[in-house]
């Protein structure tokens, strides 16, 4: 293993910004976009600080751990609607979720955004989720549609004939 020694120094920058509408009752059409850059502040330096994305929330192309994940760069876009699917079972909690998204981890930053745009991997999903504060869980199966055009330098989603299970269990902070 590599490590830097003194005077290297690295950095991430993420963004992320969400907007939720209230459609009809308690259904909500959830858009969420991020993205995030990691790089060098010393001139000649290789260490950088690399993100490991989840693909239970966004980039669900991707099953779970796979090193794909794992990028200096990524930029993604996810559209959710949520509604409410326990009241015909006179199960409140109980909430049906469908979702696409589309987006891209790289690790190069001589990448065009030509490049980046046709590298992109897309899914879309649907499942449920049961929030009983403090906890959530949930289960969602996805299915990959588009693959990265770049597979030598973009990270990309793998085969779309595979169908994907997402599980998350999650602490709600109240």
């Amino acid at each position: 293993e590599w490590f830097p020694g003194r005077g290297y120094l690295s950095e991430r920058l993420r963004f992320d910004v969400a907007h939720y509408q209230q459609l009809w009752g308690r259904s909500l059409l959830a858009l969420q976009a991020l993205g995030g850059a990691s790089f060098n502040l010393t001139e000649g330096a290789d260490f950088r600080n690399p993100f490991y994305l989840s693909s239970d929330d966004i980039f669900r192309a991707y099953s779970f751990s796979d090193d794909r994940l794992r990028g200096n760069y990524f930029l993604g876009i996810k559209t959710e609607l949520r509604f409410p699917l326990g009241s015909l079972f006179g199960f409140d909690p109980l909430r049906g979720l469908a979702a696409a998204d589309i987006g891209s981890i790289w690790r190069e930053s001589d990448q065009t955004f030509h490049r980046i745009s046709q590298g992109a991997a897309s899914s879309y999903s649907g499942g449920f989720a049961l929030n009983l504060p403090p906890i959530s869980f949930s289960f969602l199966i996805s299915k990959p549609l588009r693959l990265s055009q770049y597979p030598t330098t973009l990270i990309h989603s793998g085969d779309t004939s595979e169908t994907l299970v997402h599980f998350t269990l999650r602490y709600l902070y109240l």
